[in-house]
């Protein structure tokens, strides 16, 4: 897990889809209080740290969507205005600093809208999906 915490660090977005989809859901977890605590230390920089250090907001934007396990708490993460105001000039919270976050596995069903339409039923009158 610390190659996780040291790709956030060093501000490697990239390479963190990958990491993460190594882990099992506890271990994603089990990082969650690391990286709140990172996103802290980063919300307290002054803003020429934040500059010189930009892809570690990116970065954390990543890797704290990839291990919430609930689609709520992930959105959360992703919407914070403190990891926003971080990242990638011109990159707004869920767009391209994110668009990796897609990669790692997520429980069957997180993704699913709860406006969704039905599913259409089938021509003998099952419904599937």
């Amino acid at each position: 897990m610390n190659q996780i915490l040291d790709a956030v660090r060093a501000g490697r977005a990239s390479l963190l889809p990958l990491l993460i989809k190594r882990l099992t859901l506890p271990e994603r977890r089990a990082l969650l209080p690391e990286l709140t605590a990172l996103r802290k230390e980063v919300r307290d920089w002054d803003w020429a740290r934040r500059r010189e250090h930009g892809g570690v907001a990116s970065a954390l934007l990543v890797a704290g969507a990839g291990c919430h396990t609930g689609a709520a708490a992930a959105a959360a993460w992703i919407g914070s205005r403190d990891l926003a105001e971080g990242a990638r000039p011109g990159a707004a919270p869920g767009g391209p600093a994110c668009s990796p976050c897609s990669a790692t596995a997520s429980p069957p069903g997180w993704a699913t809208s709860p406006t969704a339409s039905p599913p259409a039923p089938s021509p003998s009158g099952t419904t599937t999906r």
